[in-house]
């Protein structure tokens, strides 16, 4: 019996570390801006990329490093070099932004004051509404509509724009919500600089959870083991995310988005 489940544990030992090699390509690695990235196979479907990610979180606890899925387009190097070279090296970027200590909360807390003062009494598309039977017709819409899952590699790659490749980066730090410091995006119209970025992602990490998963040119997936259940707290979000990113505001509105934030554990934010 003890030879017949050493036997089994070595199979399942075994089919696991084919899988991870089939999710991603080794000998296809390279060193990116102080981290180590994994080219992904192209075929790999929404639930291969979530089962990767979860797998290389677990794995990542152990190690001393985190996750993410990096869509390494001509767009996205410019952007993360760009921000770099303002402060210099990739190390010297780091140290300043890692030791500032704004509050990401505070900050978004601030812009989402403004946004509704400026904007909240000529709000003729109702966008600052907040109704918990609107609410409650969203959550009963959403709910089987909800996403639980990442993106597919193509899915990913189709929003790029030279035809490169997707990446499973390996980001040194046990801290998620510092990713954007090693890999800094935001900083273009609308979006967040790549200094608020990391703070509102610490914030997030803090207080819900909130990893981020997918950097994209143009847009950021964070995931959260579960979506937020307490109605309050998923209003509250809410208001964070429209300081965020804007762009859902002006098209769905405020209990949308509590809705959203209700059914799925993933936070997509997209800028133009």
């Amino acid at each position: 019996m003890k030879k017949y489940l050493a036997m089994l544990l070595c199979v399942i030992c075994f089919t696991v570390g084919c899988n991870a090699k089939y999710k991603i390509k080794e000998e296809k690695s390279m060193e990116l801006y102080g981290c180590t990235a994994f080219q992904l196979d192209e075929n790999l479907s929404e639930n291969d990329v979530t089962e990767l990610f979860l797998e290389e979180s677990r794995r990542g606890k152990t190690e001393g490093y985190s996750p993410v899925i990096l869509a390494l387009d001509r767009r996205v190097k410019e952007m993360i070099e760009s921000n770099i070279s303002r402060v210099g090296t990739p190390e010297e970027f780091r140290k300043q932004i890692l030791t500032d200590t704004e509050d990401g909360k505070e900050i978004m807390e601030n812009r989402f004051a403004e946004m509704k003062a400026e904007y909240g009494e000529d709000d003729d598309f109702g966008a600052f509404k907040e109704d918990d039977e609107t609410l409650d017709l969203y959550i009963k819409t959403k709910s089987s509509l909800a996403n639980q899952r990442l993106w597919s590699v193509k899915q990913i790659t189709d929003t790029m724009l030279d035809g490169e490749s997707a990446y499973l980066v390996r980001v040194p730090t046990s801290e998620p919500w510092e990713i954007p410091a090693w890999l800094p995006f935001g900083g273009w119209n609308e979006c967040p600089s790549a200094d608020e970025m990391v703070k509102v992602c610490r914030c997030w990490y803090e207080n819900y959870g909130a990893t981020p998963a997918i950097i994209m040119g143009d847009m950021i997936l964070l995931r959260l083991d579960k979506p937020i259940s307490d109605r309050q707290t998923a209003r509250e979000i809410s208001h964070q995310h429209a300081a965020f990113c804007g762009e859902f505001l002006w098209t769905t509105g405020l209990d949308a988005q509590t809705a959203d934030i209700m059914t799925s554990n993933i936070w997509v934010f997209w800028w133009d």
